[in-house]
């Protein structure tokens, strides 16, 4: 239950970057979120490709329903894809890559050093 109340503000937060500041405040959500709530490596890049799908994911879907698909059948012409719901796929998967390796990234940084095993 307190995974899943951290990946609900995690996803909050994220959406909240990316709309109020520039969409690569996205990216650094993890910084916000991992100091308080310690995970691991692995688990820290699963949450993280989780929050990078959705809050990457569903503006890109809204987007491309508010313009009826049009931009994103033009940008699949430019790629040589056929679909322009392929496009908005393909921008939620890079979205939730670089969250998760920012997530990682943090998991790292503030992981607590051990000098002696």
């Amino acid at each position: 239950m307190k995974s899943f109340l951290v990946l609900i503000i995690w996803i909050l937060v994220t959406l909240a970057l990316s709309y109020l500041g520039n969409w690569a405040l996205g990216f650094l959500s993890a910084f916000l979120i991992l100091p308080f709530y310690r995970m691991s490596g692995g688990k820290a890049m699963l949450f993280g490709l989780l929050v990078g799908g959705v809050s990457w994911g569903l503006p890109a879907l809204m987007i491309n329903l508010r313009n009826e698909d049009q931009l994103a059948g033009m940008i699949g012409t430019l790629l040589s894809l056929d679909s322009g719901p392929l496009v908005v796929l393909i921008t939620a998967t890079l979205g939730a890559i670089g969250v998760s390796l920012g997530a990682w990234l943090t998991s790292v940084l503030f992981r607590p050093y051990k000098l002696i095993h």
